[in-house]
């Protein structure tokens, strides 16, 4: 009786210890900022390009180029769990990771909806959660009237332009608050290159540029003015720390979109 008495005991400290945190890796910026908003930042132990990224994420090690991680660096860093950002292509870098049978999370951010889909995905496998206040703003955003009364642009840089289409998070968003996109669904691209001729037929309210420097600033200005000279077109700016293309932050700084009569709602 003293044994099984003993064994139960035991079992029940099994049951309740609390589960090993899982390390985790990512393959973009994005898909790391995306898991610090839900909670898990702290279990992120390797990503790409972490010097965009700010501090503790800068520090950690790097799995090399955006576009084509490096195994070798994956396998050292012993992650129980990569969480692949799909939009990027990396084709052969998680055909690797399933051979090797890494197990693997991939997220495609191309709308609010999948915004929400995807952090729910995340959460629900990964651990974390969504913050209520980011929740209902995807919510509240998706419950808008959507009526077009501006036409927009949104770049991310000019010199080649090079645009985001309509099925890109950036631009779901400004169509939310009644934006028109005027890069043509028939392109069905997420980032289209525009040619300076096909500028010059299309003349938007607003055009959106990421920017990381005030020469990035200067230089979309210049561009503008030499696509549509002495037109009411205007220059919005949007520091790229603030607007990354495949998680919450552009919700943190609606403000920043500087739109006639933005009713922030249920948004941060």
């Amino acid at each position: 009786m003293v044994y099984r008495v003993i064994g139960i005991y035991i079992l029940g400290l099994v049951a309740t210890a609390p589960a090993t945190q899982l390390r985790l890796a990512t393959t973009s910026p994005d898909s790391t900022q995306l898991l610090a908003d839900l909670g898990l930042g702290a279990q992120i132990v390797a990503t790409v390009q972490p010097e965009v990224l700010a501090e503790p994420y800068r520090s950690l090690p790097s799995l090399g180029s955006l576009y084509l991680p490096n195994i070798e660096k994956l396998l050292a860093a012993n992650v129980d769990t990569v969480v692949v950002d799909r939009s990027l292509h990396q084709v052969y870098f998680e055909e690797a990771i399933e051979r090797l049978g890494i197990p693997h999370e991939g997220i495609h951010v191309t709308s609010l909806q999948s915004l929400l889909q995807d952090a729910q995905k995340l959460a629900q496998t990964l651990g974390g959660k969504i913050p209520d206040a980011l929740r209902s703003c995807v919510l509240s955003l998706q419950e808008r009237p959507q009526v077009a009364s501006f036409s927009f642009l949104l770049l991310a840089w000019t010199n080649p332009a090079m645009a985001f289409g309509k099925k890109t998070l950036l631009s779901d968003i400004l169509h939310a608050f009644g934006g028109e996109n005027l890069v043509p669904d028939k392109w069905n691209q997420s980032y289209p290159q525009l040619s300076v001729e096909w500028l010059l037929q299309h003349r938007p309210n607003y055009v959106f540029v990421v920017t990381y420097t005030e020469k990035d600033v200067e230089r979309a200005r210049q561009d503008l003015n030499k696509w549509w000279p002495e037109s009411d077109t205007q220059l919005i700016a949007l520091p790229a720390a603030q607007f990354s293309h495949a998680n919450f932050s552009p919700l943190k700084s609606l403000t920043q979109l500087k739109l006639r009569g933005l009713q922030k709602g249920a948004c941060p």
